[in-house]
C-alpha cells in the first residue's frame, strides 16, 4: 500500500472513531477517483477514465497536436508514461498516465507550476472526444 493511502486510512479511521457524527458520509469523503470523472487538486487535473494507456497515449499526442503544443519530452512503458509539452509562451504542460487495469488509466494534467484549472479542463475535454 502506498504511503499516501495508508496515511488516508489513517486519518479516516481517526476520525471516525473521535467523531459523533455519520460515519459513512466521513468514508465516503475519502472515496479515490470514480472512474469517468475528473477532479482538480493541488493544481492538477486528476481523472480515471475506462481507455485502455496506449488509447489515453496516442488520444493525448493527438491533442496536443491540434491544440500546437510543442511536446518536449514522451516516456512511457507498460505500466506509466509521462508527455511534457510546451505552449508558445513556454509554458510546461506535464501529463502523467498510470494503467490502473487493462481498461482503466489514471491521467494527472498539470499547466505550469502552480496549474490552470481552465486549461487543464480543456486539454483534458479535447483529449477525451479522441478515445
Amino acid at each position: 500500500m502506498k504511503l499516501r493511502e495508508y496515511f488516508v486510512r489513517l486519518v479516516l479511521v481517526a476520525t471516525v472513531i473521535c467523531s459523533n457524527g455519520c460515519a459513512l458520509f466521513l468514508i465516503g469523503a475519502g472515496v479515490a477517483i470514480g472512474v469517468g470523472t475528473a477532479k482538480y487538486v493541488g493544481g492538477e487535473l486528476q481523472s480515471a477514465d475506462e481507455v485502455t494507456m496506449d488509447r489515453a497515449w496516442k488520444a493525448s499526442l493527438q491533442a496536443m497536436q491540434e491544440l500546437e503544443f510543442r511536446v518536449t519530452k514522451q516516456q512511457k512503458d507498460a505500466l506509466a508514461g509521462e508527455i511534457v509539452a510546451r505552449r508558445a509562451d513556454d509554458t510546461r504542460i506535464l501529463i502523467r498516465f498510470k494503467k490502473q487495469s487493462d481498461t482503466v488509466t489514471e491521467m494527472r494534467i498539470r499547466v505550469g507550476t502552480f496549474g490552470d484549472e481552465q486549461l487543464s479542463r480543456l486539454i483534458y475535454e479535447k483529449i477525451k472526444s479522441r478515445f
